[in-house]
Parts: C-alpha cells; structure tokens; sequence
C-alpha cells in the first residue's frame, strides 16, 4: 500500500507544473499538506470564513473540504 502511495504521489509531482492552477472542491484529499479549501476558494476563502464564524463558530460542519472559522 505505501508503495502504491508514494508513486500516485511521485507521479503527481511530475506532472504538478502541467495542471492547472484551481482545484476542484471534489477532487481534493485529506491526505494533501496544504490548506486545500484555501486553494480551491481564492479569494473568497476569507469572506468564507468569515461567514463560517457567524454561522458555524463551532466548526460543526467540519467533514469533507473545511472552511475553518476566522479567529
């Protein structure tokens, strides 16, 4: 399994400088080091998070791709 692991990502860091720079919100992983609802919302993702901390301050809805609140 770890050898599967690290040629998927072995091979996605080759063809990284080909893809595009957006990310669709169904095809991200939780296993993925960056803030990905960050990359996949721009710049929108503060005004997002923003309305999370109104609505959501608990960060209830936290599964999938999640908007953290704003501190």
């Amino acid at each position: 399994m770890a050898r599967n692991t690290a040629w998927c990502r072995d091979t996605f860091a080759a063809l990284k400088p080909y893809l595009a720079s957006f990310r669709y919100l169904n095809y991200l992983d939780q296993d993925e080091p960056d803030d990905l609802a960050a990359a996949a919302y721009g710049p929108n993702y503060a005004r997002l998070r923003n309305i999370k901390k109104q609505y959501d301050p608990d960060n209830f809805f936290r599964l999938n791709v999640n908007i953290k609140p704003a501190s």
